[in-house]
Order: C-alpha cells, then sequence, then structure tokens
C-alpha cells in the first residue's frame, strides 16, 4: 500500500491516509480477534502473534508514508492502547476459571484490571459474547 498507493501522495496527505489507515486497522483487528471462539491457550497465542505481526506491519506502513510519528502517538495513542490491552486482555482467565460467578461479580472484577480503561466498551462486549454457551451464535454465524 505505502508504495504502490501513499507515495504518489503529496507527503502531508500520505502521512494522514497512512495514520488513517493504521488506526481503522487496528481497531478493526481487535474487535474481530475478541470475537473467536472457542478460544483455548494455543488461539489466545496465535491471536497475540497476530496483535504482534500488525503492529510491526502498521509501524513499517506509518514509517514508509514519511510520517514521523510512531502507532503510540496516532490518534492521541488510542488505538495502539487497545491493542496492546488486548493482548492483556486475551489472557484473563476469571470467566473461563469460575462459571458460577453472577454478573455484578464479573462487572467488578472486570473493572479492576489495569487494561481495562484503555478497551472501547465495544470490544469488552465483544469479548465477553466469546464465552456465551455454544447455543448463542456468533454474530458471523447469524
Amino acid at each position: 500500500i505505502a508504495t504502490d498507493h501513499i507515495s504518489h501522495l503529496p507527503s502531508e496527505y500520505g502521512s494522514i491516509v497512512s495514520i488513517c489507515v493504521a488506526t481503522y486497522s487496528i481497531y478493526a483487528f481487535v474487535s474481530n480477534a475478541v470475537l473467536v471462539r472457542p478460544l483455548g491457550e494455543m488461539g489466545r497465542l496465535r491471536i497475540t502473534q497476530d496483535l504482534a505481526n500488525l503492529e510491526l506491519a502498521l509501524e513499517q506502513l506509518v514509517f514508509k508514508a514519511g510520517s514521523s510519528s510512531s502507532l503510540a502517538q496516532m490518534d492521541n495513542g488510542k488505538a495502539y492502547a487497545e491493542l496492546r490491552a488486548v493482548r492483556q486482555m486475551l489472557f484473563w482467565s476469571l470467566l473461563s476459571d469460575d462459571e458460577s460467578l453472577s454478573p455484578s461479580d464479573i462487572a467488578k472484577s472486570l473493572l479492576r484490571e489495569t487494561w481495562i480503561v484503555d478497551v472501547r466498551p465495544s470490544t469488552i462486549c465483544h469479548f465477553l459474547f466469546s464465552f456465551a454457551p455454544n447455543l448463542l451464535s456468533s454474530p458471523h454465524h447469524a
């Protein structure tokens, strides 16, 4: 993308376009990654590796487009912070450890996590949806 398309734009526009593409890519990937179910240990590790690969690819895209900012500086750092927080969120295992918790106990436990402030509410809802029983079909199956 950077070589074929963004490089043909004036440098100030190329930088803006690359940042928009990177931000959208992070949000889209994260939103879909947290919906994966059932998610075992190997799946968590694969998604974590995919998040690292995405981060590296987008960092290169932004750099090749001529932007002086990094992923951590784009959109006030919100997209990058969510990307980093999702890595931790994937390994939050309260729901898989104890299925007898009440919704208020789950909410309290979630709010105690340090990464919760960096994750959008929709991403948290998607993540919680991934723990639903198979009776509730996934959004991409509906």
